[in-house]
């Protein structure tokens, strides 16, 4: 697993860090960009940022936050658990109010009764390259 910088977390406002590709059934998928320092909310309610309206996804679900860089110049992120139902990233339960970290191409998936994991909706996780320092660029040039 790549060394994240949290020095270098700080995403400037409105600048896409990530994107979510949202998929509620096989080869048909949305893609929403995650923007600014703000934790973005999943859920099935009407005020949510990215919003997955099924009866197993609570109101609030997850929350998915910039959290730093990469050491291939990728912004980081770290979704957080706060449904009542599950969150699973890559097949791991992440836990109730537990966080895990987001990599590219990491799959979310939802539990739907205890222990029982959905394959769709699913969403994947995209990260966008940071913006190379300036003195690093005046460098190079």
């Amino acid at each position: 697993m790549p060394n994240v910088s949290p020095e270098k977390s700080f995403v400037e406002d409105g600048a896409v860090w990530g994107r979510l590709e949202l998929s509620m059934t096989p080869g048909e998928s949305t893609v929403y960009e995650l923007r600014g320092n703000q934790s973005q909310v999943v859920g099935r309610a009407s005020g949510c940022d990215l919003r997955v309206d099924l009866p197993h996804i609570s109101g609030s679900h997850c929350t998915v936050r910039p959290s730093g860089t990469s050491e291939e110049g990728q912004y980081c992120a770290k979704i957080r658990d706060i449904s009542s139902n599950g969150t699973v990233v890559n097949g791991v339960a992440i836990g109730k109010q537990k966080e895990a970290d987001l990599r590219e191409c990491d799959t979310i998936t939802f539990t739907k009764l205890v222990g029982q994991i959905t394959e769709f909706p699913c969403i994947v996780f995209h990260a966008c390259d940071a913006p190379k320092p300036a003195a690093a660029a005046a460098r190079r040039s």
